[in-house]
């Protein structure tokens, strides 16, 4: 039988559950993580399904994490988060993300993230480059 994975979440074994007797169906869970999937009729295929989500899910997790994946950007642009500028004191309302860039280049100013997770940016009132992002 196949090598279970531990669970992505807590790193526990995952646990094997069936359905009443005269179903004969089972598959296996580690109580509160990964806990979906179809019910299988052999233990072996109820592994390979639990390690089939474990892996699932920790590509899922993967692609949150990726700058530039469209999970990863789904995430950013809904946060909540405003912008000052140091110099004249212009100051946006706590707004999702993409309305605060939508904000900004409506106003005439932006506010770009770089490659290396900073930032450059023009604030719309006075032209400088002294922004802050602040998030929520």
């Amino acid at each position: 039988m196949e090598n279970l994975l531990p669970c992505p979440e807590c790193g526990g074994q995952p646990k094997l559950s069936s359905l009443e007797p005269e179903y004969q169906n089972m598959k296996y869970f580690c109580g509160v993580h990964v806990a979906c999937g179809d019910w299988k009729k052999t233990e072996a295929l109820a592994a390979v399904d639990w390690n089939k989500r474990v892996q699932e899910y920790k590509d899922a997790l993967q692609r949150i994490k990726t700058p530039g994946t469209p999970e990863f950007l789904e995430i950013q642009g809904n946060l909540k988060a405003y912008v000052c500028c140091e110099d004249c004191g212009y100051m946006t309302d706590t707004m999702t993300m993409k309305d605060l860039i939508f904000k900004l280049s409506m106003d005439g100013g932006y506010i770009v993230s770089d490659k290396n997770g900073g930032y450059f940016s023009q604030c719309p009132k006075c032209g400088s480059e002294k922004l802050s992002l602040e998030t929520t």
